[in-house]
């Protein structure tokens, strides 16, 4: 029912669950499922309100912006602790299978864009949130995201050095199958806020246009997309032929029009200006 966008459906069988489950934790994967349809059916607001519910009653702590004093003296400490631990320490952390933080750490990856255009002074808190929960209880699915999204916050808070670092440790975790899940979406992540101010824009061209061919291989149309937009606009200003960008910009707005909800309409107007 949430493959098929068939939110009515979602909620009472979710309720059915719910009313069913001997505790919270049994209940923890359904709520989720609700939450990822409420998204899909673009009912943001409602998504972001059940998410923060979800984490209240899972007892995490509120998050704070990142100008609290707070939140900085845990970027700090998150730094050092990672200056004191190498590369392949990381890369070798064992592969947790609990269900209640595979969860967790899937709502706090399903809140980020929604926070990411609401409110992105809570990115820095969230990201270090699953950065510690990571550390703590091993490598999932959603690691490669929890190290790209914190080498985000770092590179928009003037640390590139470091924020290059936990960007290159989330393609490298990438590497790994079980968690390769989320390609597109790391990929994206990764090179868009980033890696372009360090790496040669051809390669930043070519990595986003891996991200758009994974994202089309697995379904993740979005992902697909914005992959797709990254790679034409960087082509640009790597100095690709004007002609090439604007047939290239035409196909993206062919395509990405006739896909309803997979990429902001904001980006087909800037395209279809290009265009013209």
């Amino acid at each position: 029912a949430c493959v098929l966008n068939k939110s009515t459906e979602v909620a009472s069988l979710c309720e059915q669950v719910v009313r069913n489950a001997r505790c919270y934790d049994d209940q923890l994967h359904c709520l989720y499922t609700g939450v990822k349809a409420l998204r899909q059916a673009e009912l943001h607001r409602e998504a972001m309100s059940s998410m923060f519910e979800i984490l209240t009653h899972l007892e995490e702590e509120e998050l704070r912006p990142i100008q609290n004093n707070i939140v900085r003296s845990k970027i700090h400490q998150t730094n050092e602790l990672f200056q004191r631990t190498s590369d392949r320490d990381i890369l070798d952390m064992k592969i947790t299978h609990n269900k209640k933080i595979i969860t967790l750490l899937k709502i706090y990856e399903l809140l980020g864009p929604s926070l990411h255009f609401t409110m992105p002074g809570l990115l820095a808190a969230m990201s270090l949130r699953m950065i510690e929960i990571t550390m703590e209880n091993g490598l999932t699915p959603i690691a490669p995201t929890a190290f790209a999204l914190y080498g985000e916050v770092l590179a928009g808070d003037g640390n590139l050095v470091d924020a290059c670092r936990f960007g290159r440790l989330a393609l490298k975790l990438l590497e790994k199958e079980a968690l390769s899940m989320h390609k597109a979406a790391v990929i994206l992540m990764v090179y868009s806020p980033i890696l372009w101010a360090a790496e040669p824009l051809q390669s930043v061209v070519e990595a986003h246009q891996l991200g758009q061919k994974v994202g089309h291989q697995r379904g993740d149309w979005l992902y697909a997309g914005y992959n797709w937009h990254m790679s034409i606009t960087t082509s640009f200003f790597a100095g690709q032929d004007l002609n090439l960008v604007r047939r290239n910009a035409k196909s993206f707005i062919s395509v990405i029009s006739k896909q309803k909800g997979h990429v902001d309409n904001m980006i087909l107007i800037y395209w279809q200006t290009v265009a013209l």
